[in-house]
């Protein structure tokens, strides 16, 4: 199975494991120095000196920048659907979405201090 972007090359999904800055240029249909600017975006890694990146990453952001503002609407909905039905889950409902957004920051920051604390 392979994947195309609008005007570029496929991407083939288990021969090319790793691509450089031109291949996914060519892929994105986006100058090279673009993709090198927002290569930790598209989860590069340096090897060498030089930027590569897993085909897989790539092939996921063709397919996002393909998707139609209705399809991406819908998965977005899909996902508070599911974040509301995991609230109420747990027996909570909208107006606990604050005290829990409060609570993951007050434990985020006493952790970050533990871990200062012991370094």
């Amino acid at each position: 199975m392979t994947v195309r972007a609008q005007r570029s090359e496929p991407v083939p999904e288990s021969s090319a494991r790793l691509l450089d800055a031109k291949q996914v240029a060519a892929l994105l249909d986006l100058p090279e120095a673009e993709v090198t600017a927002r290569a930790r975006l598209l989860q590069g890694v340096k090897i060498r000196g030089r930027w590569r990146f897993r085909a897989e990453s790539i092939r996921e952001a063709v397919r996002i920048r393909s998707m139609s503002r209705e399809d991406s609407r819908a998965q977005f909905e899909g996902l508070l659907d599911d974040l509301g039905k995991d609230l109420r889950d747990a027996g909570c409902g909208p107006e606990d979405v604050p005290r829990l957004i409060a609570q993951v920051r007050r434990e985020r920051r006493a952790s970050k201090q533990n871990d200062s604390s012991r370094a």
